[in-house]
């Protein structure tokens, strides 16, 4: 786990240039990349010093982040051309891609695949059910084969949210959410 005194942003790894908090003192600075602002978005946990509630503050903030299309927040700048969110992510030790869909890249909340167990879920957006439609025994590549064929028919079919249920989040964009995976368009 990434320690809190570092300049970069607890939610998305975002380098801050300083410090949000040093002696339970928040820097005030807002993020310009998820738009955590640290002394008023965090300002119970961070001056009660609780690293713990602090960590689940920050995964909690980077889940709807994700969920809500990963989105650069400053309206007055744009992102650096240099951006890599991947990378920014691993820099505070998460790996994004372990929780996207292989075929459409919307953010699942799971893993698809752990070891060479199947989730059994249903991507919200594609309509892929990992395990039954993606099932190869002990072949990765075969099964990146059916992703690749199962990405054509629904980029084909338009992109279309397939829940019924579940709505896409507001702003949803499927070519940006390809762009998480390596696909571009």
């Amino acid at each position: 786990m990434q320690t809190l005194l570092s300049e970069l942003c607890p939610v998305c790894g975002y380098h801050l240039g300083t410090l949000p908090w040093k002696h339970r003192e928040p820097s005030g600075i807002r993020c310009p990349c998820c738009g955590i602002e640290f002394g008023r978005d965090d300002w119970e946990q961070g001056e009660a010093g609780d690293t713990r509630a602090l960590a689940d503050l920050y995964r909690k903030w980077r889940k709807n982040w994700i969920i809500n299309g990963i989105k650069w927040s400053d309206r007055e700048t744009p992102p650096p051309a240099s951006l890599n969110l991947t990378e920014q992510l691993l820099g505070i030790g998460y790996t994004l891609r372990t929780e996207l869909c292989p075929v459409c890249g919307v953010y699942l909340g799971f893993q698809a695949w752990r070891g060479g167990v199947a989730s059994d879920e249903i991507c919200q957006c594609c309509g892929i059910q990992f395990g039954y439609h993606d099932w190869e025994p002990d072949d990765s590549l075969g099964r990146q084969a059916i992703y690749a064929n199962w990405r054509l028919r629904w980029v084909e079919g338009g992109m279309r949210w397939r829940s019924k249920s579940r709505k896409p989040p507001d702003g949803w964009n499927s070519i940006e959410q390809l762009r998480l995976i390596g696909v571009e368009l």
